[in-house]
């Protein structure tokens, strides 16, 4: 059998084991993917996996254009790429201090020295 096309790819149903506000973030195999609607645990729900999304990050953190982004689950915020974080994504618009939003292309490819 060929390949046939199905969707574009940009989004996929997830089934949330707890209930899910629309932007939540969660893992998705080693990045991320964006609730995209509220939902209840056990009904499938929207995910996004591509796109740019704002993201809120604390206010003396300095992004610069193209750098890797992590993001911490405890405190909802882009924060630098750690092993402790999921990975989100790469910058699109470099933001500084005191700035408390991020612009994420996420699920970018990771840059090489990173992976």
């Amino acid at each position: 059998m060929s390949g046939e096309y199905v969707k574009t790819g940009a989004q996929i149903l997830i089934t949330p084991g707890a209930d899910v506000s629309a932007g939540t973030v969660v893992a998705w195999g080693t990045g991320v993917a964006v609730i995209e609607a509220d939902s209840v645990a056990g009904r499938p729900v929207g995910a996004a996996i591509d796109g740019v999304y704002e993201f809120a990050k604390a206010s003396a953190t300095v992004f610069a254009l193209g750098a890797a982004v992590g993001y911490n689950t405890s405190t909802n915020t882009a924060v630098a790429v750690s092993g402790s974080n999921l990975y989100l994504g790469r910058v699109v618009a470099a933001v500084g201090n005191p700035s408390t939003h991020v612009q994420v292309k996420i699920n970018a490819p990771l840059p090489s020295s990173l992976s």
